[in-house]
């Protein structure tokens, strides 16, 4: 039998019995009050501002059985006002992550507390749980064991605590969201697990309510959202056992989401698509469809015609019915773009319900929907190129398929219905194979997946075989590449080599292709990257005397059907149009050996400009009747007969809005007067030219392209007594039909337009107008005045432009409001936005307006100002509609009465518009809000501020002479775990009596007063109960400091104190100097005095005793001294003092000289201990001589910011001297120095990087010096301590142990330090060492340390005796190189630095062995190591010491490599203290983990010991 012993880290011989429990610590952003930790006593904590306190307030240190003393509360955490967590007192309630149900936020950080009774534990029961498995945990500490972590998706056994408290620390990464958990607690009082037999309320949800309110065991309670919110999870939850002894609801509450779009939709068949469809949906969105059929024995079938939502964070759910978040009747929960082809509802009704997160969307989708016969699945269709048997849709039925010849099927080759009227799977693909040979005589060639884009890497090979004597033809439909990168090749011929005819990449459709012989080969390629369309291309075979079907050229027509030897057709261009390519007739004819056409398939093409002088024809866009082209500039001329003008008709105009424009200029070039610019697709319906030319431009952008225009024109004759008709302009109307010589027409706007220029036309001797037609815009912005009118976004009927700021000011009569009406609205939401204010300021508007829902009418106007503002902003990107928007006048109404600020008092009772009232408190009482405030009126009634309150505060500080301080919230309770500060101030010179007319505190709750300015003056009195009644407290100066501590039990009505002042007659506290200190305080009465000292090193300046006068006064004699380090001085007969920089701490004046002299005794000598330095380096140096400067006997000059060692004299006088330029001062330097007798030589020190041999320093003793393995010497090797007189001094001076710059190096082993090691090296270095050892022997290099600036500094080794032998390496950065070995007895290596930068540089150790064995292994932290032949065969054992486990192999083998070199078979090992071990005997060692480096975080270890019974422990 034995005795065994756990222990998590330490363990002892007996259990020590504690009667205090130690500092609880402070938590960060917490205060804690009280110093005392012992049984019995009480300490309380509280956060600064902006930070609550999560966890008991007030700890009590009390005894524990188990454990001797402990705090009865865990020390609670500071958490800033706006995170999540909170604490839990209640018997029982529910604890979720943030945002639950939903997805919980990224870097989340919440902590809960539940505490409960001491004696009693806390029982905890997830109901659900989904984290980020490993990233995103759940901690909850206070149970056994002391800490339980959890995450990933399986929900948790239930947790008991083994204490009255227990708390709950969740915490995210920034990377992926999950629902997050919820769990029920309830606590268990005396600590007894009894069971629940019900479970806590659920609550209601927020805009939501609850119907039952049995919540016992079997119970249900059922959830509704309030309308235009939509319910997310159970509508349904049951209380039901768990685990035996707890109660827990079937699920957690349910939350009902405000609906942000969405509508209500009838069959029988129909359309919808998501907010903004095909533009990114709206972030935050929660949108719901409810589909119904109108007969009610149909189900609801829908199918996708597009489909994208950012996945895993956006999701549409669907389901079965009309009850919309149902779980029970959810049918598919999609996400991303991949999506069933149908989905069919059980009943008449289907609901869709849409959820977006916060960040980034996606187009959406496009949904189309039917009415279907029960008991059906919905046709599916048939795939592109494919063939399906069967005709059943109905459950129970099955579908097969097939593909046409030369398609590949991919995908389920028979579906079935199923009784959830879904079938079993998506309908196959027929895709187009990257391998075949074609031998019909006529078919079709497709790239894979055409047209929905082919797949990267592609290699495909298609030979298209006909009967031998006849030839192929190839014609192009559709052909789409990446250019230049994916091509496709024709060759004429069935090989590798034939050939070739073309090859083809981009996005323009080859011509047609004619074989030579009876077969091509079709050759595409794909890389790895981007992808087009991909090609339709369409082929046939004819014989020898035939041409190939040359087809129809779009926009033209074709005569002539025989392609037989010598026939002909031709073509002729549709208006509009010209011939591109080709002759207008070609002829089937011989050439060379094959029949051909004569020329070129003739291509009709819309041109970029051109003359026309015909009497009518058709001007198209380039590119008509498709889009044009990015980057046009095109130049249309008209010529007509002289005395004729040129009319022109819109028939279609449609243009890119804001960026692509048609100008038409009233004459033959672009300087000829302009008759107007136009975009988008408002143009007028006609135009006339005031002369016979006309000149149009058209020019395009970089970017998006539309349909373009078709344009008539005609010549018309001019009339001979008028002008021809001017027209209207667009969203305008004329005045005037009168077009004779002489006569005016003028022009007016539609509401919201304004004319371009009001001046009337009139029509003039040569027949053509005054001016040209004038055009009526939406403007951005102006200023609008009447009783009503209308406001229109820029462009309206069309899209707005982008990067839009425009300000409306609309102006009513005097005294009236202004009310907004909506008739249009349909912005880019969250990004472009309307303001409307009222007040002249945008920063609060009084709406902003954003999305396509259509507003309620808006009224604005206050009193004093007949305006309203409305501000339209619009980014670069998306632009809509717009709105339309009209305003009219109405009457401010009246304000309410706002009532009166209880504990306060109203002056004013008329509450008409411009009436004002002003408010007061009672005393005691401070005014929170604005103390007056004026009836605005309007349609929402209002005041220009709300009503203020009187509130009795929590602490406060007052400077009047008189005055009442009330306790929070008097003269009701005040509130439990308050720390409330109050601080009076009278005049000074004056005192303070204070007494209690109310004081009534419960048990536990305290205020004491302290008769000072803080809580470190002399406390007067603490007071409880109602123990300050009757008592009169009296300062003894102008201050009083209370501190006011309620608990967390019962509270009292608190306490109302009036206090007054009296005059005092004492002088007020001077204060103490910086730098300096009181020596004697007799009290600040009349006569009595204060004595100041200066600390060491600061001169006094002013007086150094002050008095308090006698008479009315009342004040001090003098002003208070100050203390100064001075700029040099004299030190003489002193044995010790200080020497400090100029105004030390605080950086030093630029261009100083100070000489400081310190003289002691004859036969003494001065010593200089360095406190602080820091001086700018090599520009601001202390000086220090060994007696007066002009001695010439140097000891030091210092600069930088490395603390100089010790100095010391051997003359009884030493001179310092502190030089400074005029650039940079630093906070300088503090130096103590002493005197002793001289009676030997001072200390000579230890080198750094040296060693020292001998302690003597009488006269005549010799010491000597040695550096470390890489260090040179500089100096004498040995020096002597010699007295001339009364002085003792070294001779030589003590030497310097440096790392030289290079060198040449013989012996068998050693190191190589770059220079100035291990400080940063010099600048511009350029350093050589060479490395020879005996011929036998080879080298192997050891990097130690390594640190130099990467790509300006570098470290050369070389495989030989020079920099002409072969590189081994070239080394920069801080990256440890790995051992280096040389082929020969020789290496080289090479050091070179810049001008700037430096780093530490390298420490490297070198050693030589014998060609056939291998190289010191070295040796094992914390183990020791037997073996010391490194020949090939020879072996090495490894031990660690006790405590250690050794981690790898024990013995290493020298073997011949791989590479022809001798090495070590095994990597060396290492010992480790392992975290827990199992131990026996008597004896033995315990290590924390990684001893003696610093163990980590989140260690469990446990330590089993077993000894002997007969022995203790």
């Amino acid at each position: 039998m034995s005795n065994i012993l756990r222990a998590c880290s330490l363990f002892s011989s007996s259990e020590l019995q504690n009667s205090a429990c130690g500092n609880p610590g402070v938590p960060p952003k917490g205060i804690l009050v009280g110093t005392r930790f012992n049984v019995g006593d009480k300490i309380r904590y509280s956060c600064v501002t902006g930070y609550v306190l999560d966890g008991h307030p007030q700890l009590t240190c009390v005894t524990n059985a188990e454990k001797g003393a402990a705090w009865d509360f865990p020390v609670p955490i500071c958490r800033a006002e706006d995170t999540c967590g909170d604490t839990l007192r209640d018997a029982s309630g529910i604890i979720s992550s943030p945002n639950f149900p939903s997805e919980y936020y990224n870097s989340a950080d919440c902590t809960w507390t539940i505490l409960a009774d001491p004696g009693d534990t806390i029982s905890v029961i997830f109901t659900d749980f989904q984290m980020e498995e490993k990233y995103d945990y759940l901690e909850v500490e206070g149970s056994e064991p002391p800490t339980v972590w959890l995450s990933g998706m399986n929900v948790p056994s239930p947790i008991v605590s083994n204490k009255n408290w227990l708390r709950l620390h969740f915490v995210t990464d920034s990377n992926h969201r999950y629902r997050g958990f919820s769990a029920h607690y309830q606590v268990n009082e005396g600590g007894i697990k009894q069971a629940s037999n019900s479970c806590p309320d659920p609550g209601e949800p927020e805009n939501g309510k609850r119907t039952g309110s049995d919540f016992s065991i079997g119970a249900t309670v059922q959830f509704l959202c309030d309308e235009d919110h939509v319910l997310q999870g159970s509508k349904i939850i049951t209380c039901q056992r768990v685990a035996e002894v707890f109660a827990a609801w079937s699920d957690h509450r349910p939350v009902c989401k405000v609906k942000t779009c969405g509508s209500n939709l009838q069959g029988p068949a129909g359309t919808f698509t998501s907010p903004n469809f095909p533009i990114q949906y709206e972030s935050n969105a929660q949108c719901v469809w409810v589909l119904t059929a109108t007969n009610p024995n149909k189900v609801i079938q829908i199918n996708f015609e597009e489909f994208d939502l950012e996945i895993a964070y956006d999701t549409l759910t669907i389901g079965d019915g009309g009850e919309v978040g149902d779980p029970k009747t959810i049918l598919q929960v999609l996400s991303g773009s991949f999506v069933p082809d149908l989905i069919v509802s059980m009943t008449h009704q289907m609901w869709l319900h849409l959820q977006s997160d916060e960040s980034v969307g996606s187009i959406g989708f496009k949904i189309n929907y039917k009415e279907i016969d029960k008991e059906s699945c919905g046709d599916p269709g048939t795939p592109l190129y494919g063939i399906r048997e069967g005709d059943s849709f109905l459950n129970g039925g099955t579908l097969r398929f097939e593909c046409q010849f030369g398609f590949e099927l991919i995908g389920e080759r028979t579906i079935s219905c199923q009784n959830n009227n879904q079938w079993s799977a998506n309908i196959p693909m027929c895709i187009f194979p990257c391998m075949s040979n074609f031998t019909a005589p006529m078919g079709t060639v497709l790239s894979p997946d055409y047209p929905e884009g082919y797949s990267n890497n592609m290699n495909c090979v298609w030979l298209i075989l006909s009967e031998p004597g006849s030839r192929i033809h190839l014609a192009f439909n559709d052909f789409d590449l990446e250019a230049p990168y994916d091509f496709l090749t024709v060759k004429d011929g069935e090989l590798l080599d034939a050939t070739v005819l073309g090859r083809f990449s981009g996005a323009e459709s080859p011509s047609h292709l004619t074989s030579n012989g009876n077969i091509l080969r079709l050759e595409f390629q794909a890389d790895h990257s981007m992808a087009g369309r991909g090609f339709n291309i369409t082929y046939s075979t004819f014989g020898h005397n035939e041409c190939p079907d040359p087809g129809v050229p779009i926009n033209a027509r074709r005569f002539g059907d025989n392609f037989q030897l010598g026939s002909s057709i031709s073509v002729i261009c549709e208006d509009g149009f010209i011939k591109t390519q080709g002759a207008e007739t070609i002829t089937c004819k011989p050439d060379n050996g094959k029949v051909m056409w004569s020329g070129p398939i003739p291509k009709c093409e819309a041109p970029c400009g051109g003359h026309f002088s015909a009497p009518t024809g058709v001007i198209l866009s380039p590119g008509w009747p498709g889009y044009y082209k990015d980057s046009l500039s095109c130049e249309w001329v008209i010529e007509t007969e002289p005395g004729r003008s040129i009319k022109i008709t819109f028939e279609k105009f449609q243009t890119e809005l804001g960026y692509d424009f048609l100008e038409i200029h009233d004459g033959p070039n672009l300087l000829s007067p302009l008759v107007g610019s136009f975009n988008g697709t408002q143009v007028p319906q006609f135009l006339f030219s005031s002369t016979h030319h006309l000149y149009m431009l058209f020019t395009t952008d970089n970017s998006r392209s539309n349909s373009g225009f078709k344009i008539i024109y005609e010549s018309v004759t001019v009339d001979t007594y008028s002008c021809q008709d001017p027209g209207f302009p667009v969203n305008g109307l004329r005045y005037g039909q009168d077009f004779t010589i002489g006569s005016t027409v003028s022009f007016g706007c539609d509401p919201g337009y304004r004319l371009s220029h009001e001046e009337p036309l009139v029509c003039e001797k040569n027949h053509w107008w005054s001016h040209p037609l004038p055009t009526c815009d939406a403007l951005c912005g102006g200023d609008v005045r009447g009783p009503g009118g209308t406001i229109l976004s820029p462009g309206f009927p069309e899209m707005y432009p982008s990067s839009l700021n425009c300000t409306w000011t609309v102006e009513v009569s005097h005294g009236k409001g202004v009310q907004f009406t909506f008739y249009t609205f349909h912005l880019e939401d969250h990004h472009d936005y309307l303001l409307i204010t009222e007040n002249g300021s945008f920063i609060q508007p009084l709406a902003r307006l954003t999305g396509n829902d259509l507003p309620m009418t808006i009224n604005a106007g206050l009193y004093g100002n007949f305006k309203a503002q409305l501000r339209f902003i619009s980014d670069f990107s998306i632009s809509y509609a717009g709105f339309n928007i009209t305003f009219s006048e109405y009457n401010l109404e009246p304000c309410e009465d706002p009532g009166m600020p209880r504990f306060g008092r109203r002056n004013g009772y008329s509450f008409g518009i411009g009436d004002t009232l002003t408010f007061s408190c009672n005393m005691g009482y401070r005014l929170e809000g604005a103390p007056e405030v004026v009836c605005l009126g309007g349609g929402r009634r209002m005041w220009s501020a709300p009503l203020p309150r009187c509130v009795a505060e929590c602490g406060s500080s007052v400077m009047n002479n008189e005055g009442i301080m009330l306790s929070p919230n008097y003269p009701m309770n005040y509130d439990n775990n308050h720390e409330c500060i109050y601080s009076i101030q009278v005049q000074a010179g004056k005192g303070i009596n204070i007494s209690a007319r109310t004081f009534h505190l419960a048990q536990g709750d305290l205020l004491k007063i302290y008769d000072g300015k803080d809580h470190t003056a002399h406390v007067l009195g603490a007071f409880t109960g109602s123990s300050m009644l009757g008592l009169t407290l009296i300062s003894t100066s102008n201050h009083l400091w209370l501190e006011f501590y309620t608990d967390s039990e019962s509270t009292g009505e608190g306490f109302k104190l009036v206090y007054s002042s009296f005059e005092l007659s004492h002088c007020e506290d001077p204060g103490v100097p910086q730098f300096g200190f009181k020596v004697n305080d007799q009290g600040h009465f009349s006569g009595s005095t204060i004595t100041y000292r200066c600390n060491p090193g600061y001169t006094l300046h002013g007086s150094g005793v002050l008095k308090c006068m006698t008479g009315e006064r009342r004040a001090w004699d003098n002003n208070l001294p100050s203390c100064i380090a001075e700029c040099g001085g004299k030190f003489t007969g002193v044995s010790a003092g200080r020497i400090l920089s100029p105004g030390y701490p605080f950086p030093y004046d630029n261009n100083l000289r100070c000489t400081w002299v310190i003289e002691v005794d004859s036969g003494n000598i001065v010593s200089l201990q360095f406190l602080a330095f820091d001086t700018e380096a090599s520009h601001d140096i202390l000086k220090v001589w060994d007696g007066p400067p002009e001695n010439e006997m140097s000891l030091r000059e210092s600069s930088g910011s490395l603390l100089p060692d010790g100095i010391h004299s051997t003359l009884n006088q030493v001179s310092i001297q502190f030089d400074t330029d005029f650039y940079i001062t630093k906070s300088g330097f503090a130096i103590e120095f002493s005197s002793s007798v001289a009676t030997a030589c001072r200390d000579p020190g230890v080198p750094m990087n040296g060693s020292r041999n001998g302690d003597g320093r009488e006269p005549g003793d010799t010491v000597t010096f040695l550096c470390d393995p890489g260090y040179e010497l500089q100096g004498e090797l040995k020096i002597t301590c010699i007295q001339v007189d009364n002085r003792y001094y070294w001779q030589p001076s003590p030497p310097v142990c440096i790392a030289p710059c290079g060198g040449n190096l013989t012996g068998s082993n050693g190191f190589i330090l770059s220079p100035n090691f291990p400080h940063p090296y010099p600048h511009s270095k350029d350093c050589d060492w060479l490395i020879a050892v005996n011929s036998d022997y080879v080298l192997s290099l050891a990097f130690i340390s390594f640190s130099i600036e990467p790509n300006y500094d570098f470290l050369y080794i070389y495989d030989g005796p020079d920099s002409n032998s072969p590189l081994i390496g070239s080394f920069q950065d801080s990256k440890l190189p790995e051992r280096i070995e040389s082929s020969s007895n020789t290496m080289h290596l090479a050091f070179r630095s810049d001008g700037s930068v430096s780093y530490t540089g390298f420490h490297l150790e070198y050693k030589a062995k014998l060609r056939e064995s291998c190289f010191d292994p070295g040796s094992v932290m914390n183990g020791t190591r037997l073996g010391s032949d490194y020949k090939l065969g020879s072996t090495v054992t490894f031990y660690c010491e006790p405590g250690y486990v050794l981690q790898g192999y024990s013995t290493l083998t020298c073997i011949m490599g791989d590479d022809g070199r001798p090495g070590w078979n095994r990597v060396l090992p290492s010992c480790q203290a392992p975290c827990g071990s199992r131990s026996t005997g008597p004896e033995g060692t315990v290590l924390s983990p990684n001893f003696p480096r610093n163990y980590t975080s989140g260690h469990n270890c446990v330590y089993a010991i077993s000894v002997p019974r007969e022995f203790g422990m």
